[in-house]
């Protein structure tokens, strides 16, 4: 249900889907997995008998463990999810995790498309 995989296969990702990615999880995957689906169903995020299809783990170059959850957003209140979200903390939008955390992974911002310059920033 847990599979590694890469932060050049995330950005692929998210060039044709959304996924939702827990930041940080220590300790047994498997319960994050369940136990995230567990809390969607208890938060009428999702429906009773909801799981989450499978899991990706990545891991920072400083060791942070985060998970990409897979599952069918057309079986979830995009809406309610949004919020939940927000209220978990620690997790983000794929499509935003591969941007705002491409320096994690060892990837300066410009690697991504992004315009950045470094002397620029040191007078801000």
């Amino acid at each position: 249900m847990i599979e590694d995989t890469t932060f050049e296969h995330l950005k692929d990702l998210s060039t044709y889907t959304e996924y939702l990615v827990l930041l940080g999880c220590e300790g047994k995957l498997e319960d994050w997995v369940k136990g995230v689906a567990k809390n969607l169903r208890n938060e009428k995020v999702a429906p009773k008998g909801f799981k989450i299809e499978k899991a990706l783990k990545v891991t920072t170059t400083g060791g942070r463990v985060d998970l990409v959850l897979v599952f069918d957003f057309n079986k979830v209140d995009v809406d309610k999810l949004g919020m939940w979200r927000l209220r978990f903390g620690d997790c983000s939008w794929l499509s935003d995790y591969v941007v705002n955390y491409a320096s994690h992974h060892g990837y300066a911002p410009a690697y991504w498309g992004l315009e950045y310059d470094a002397e620029e920033t040191k007078n801000d």
